[in-house]
């Protein structure tokens, strides 16, 4: 077979709260094809990704299992770039593969590219409904993050943090000052606060010089935030890589970690995160870690026609 003929590969769309990708079972494809599919994969994440002449989607997932874990996981923004995690598609690889196996696992450990999650899996009618992932603890360590202070836009400022809590900063854009947060949950995040109705913003426009501003030297994902009460926020995210999504799982538990920094709740206590596809509860642990509980959905599957 000429290295250039076209690959059918067959895929299957999913989405968690409405944060959809295209996801490849690597196990089901011939040792050739794999290895194309590999070796181009950045390429075939722009292809497949693309919502006109693509499948469409906010990336590509790429599955495998492995005698360690449960599964591995790969995940690909839509400019092809790769992340080391996505909280949505970590729910939809748990469902995937518990439903491909012989019997209605409770647990599953999922090798990702920001280290193992455990997953535990809520079954109805012999299928997976619900996952709550342990996404790990956040980090708030400015060369882990990675985030350079030295290089806030102009007259912000940094006000602390980094050791046990997230990197407090206030922000000003186009005039308006906003309380802000900088950790990783093993992908960086910078978590904005408004009293605004998140929709009033153009959130393109304000977020995506944010994510490529010298602060952050790998880019960062974007969240802006609105208090409802208590226990229940509003999340816009422009994601790093990809533009505005639906939904953010890691998004989501950054803002969680930053609510109990800004006061809103205590460690333990759950947090109702709102978000334009849907609603995750998000609880950032006395143990440390933090937990995400949200739904994942089979949407279709297919063969895409891919070009190397």
């Amino acid at each position: 077979m000429n290295s250039m003929d076209p690959i059918e590969i067959a895929f299957f769309k999913m989405e968690g709260c409405g944060n959809d990708y295209v996801y490849l079972d690597l196990d089901l494809f011939k040792a050739d094809h794999r290895q194309r599919i590999e070796e181009g994969i950045e390429n075939l994440a722009c292809q497949i990704a693309d919502r006109h002449f693509g499948v469409g989607g906010d990336g590509l997932v790429l599955v495998a299992r492995e005698g360690d874990h449960d599964g591995r996981m790969r995940m690909f923004n839509s400019d092809g770039s790769e992340s080391g995690i996505c909280g949505n598609a970590l729910r939809c690889v748990a469902k995937y593969l518990a439903e491909c196996g012989d019997e209605p696992l409770q647990s599953m450990e999922i090798h990702t590219g920001s280290g193992i999650k455990k997953t535990e899996l809520r079954w109805q009618d012999q299928r997976v409904t619900e996952v709550r992932a342990d996404m790990g603890a956040p980090i708030f360590d400015a060369a882990l993050i990675p985030f350079d202070a030295s290089a806030l836009p102009a007259k912000s400022r940094l006000l602390g943090g980094g050791q046990d809590s997230p990197q407090a900063l206030e922000l000003e854009l186009k005039g308006e000052v906003l309380p802000a947060y900088v950790l990783s949950m093993g992908n960086p995040h910078l978590v904005m606060f408004t009293d605004r109705d998140p929709l009033d913003y153009d959130l393109a426009a304000l977020a995506a010089p944010l994510e490529q501003a010298p602060m952050f030297p790998e880019r960062t994902n974007v969240e802006l935030v609105q208090v409802q009460g208590k226990d229940r926020v509003l999340q816009r995210t422009f994601e790093r890589g990809s533009g505005e999504t639906l939904a953010c799982g890691s998004g989501a538990c950054a803002v969680g970690v930053a609510a109990v920094a800004r006061g809103l709740l205590s460690r333990g206590e759950a947090l109702t995160v709102d978000l334009l596809g849907g609603t995750l509860l998000i609880e950032w642990s006395e143990e440390g870690s933090v937990f995400m509980t949200g739904p994942a959905t089979h949407v279709f599957e297919g063969v895409f026609h891919y070009q190397p």
